[in-house]
């Protein structure tokens, strides 16, 4: 079974896109999100750090500085 894309009947799942983050578009930058467990906002943050290798965000985001609540927010328990 395939994953569906935005527009498709049936349950969402997300397909998995190449192994560069694409920041411009909006259905990568929900996948690596929700893949990588960070919000956009870290995504972002990450990218823009490291570029839009894959393997580069995940070891970014591996490291405190890059995962730290956004301003505003309470960190989690």
């Amino acid at each position: 079974m395939r994953a569906q894309r935005d527009g498709e009947s049936g349950p969402q799942q997300l397909e998995e896109p190449s192994q560069r983050i694409d920041l411009d578009d909006a259905y990568q930058v929900r996948y690596w999100a929700s893949e990588l467990v960070v919000t956009e906002q870290e995504l972002r943050k990450a990218v823009e750090l490291v570029g839009t290798d894959v393997a580069d965000v995940r070891r970014a985001l591996a490291r405190p500085e890059v995962s730290q609540p956004v301003e505003g927010t309470k960190p989690g328990p």
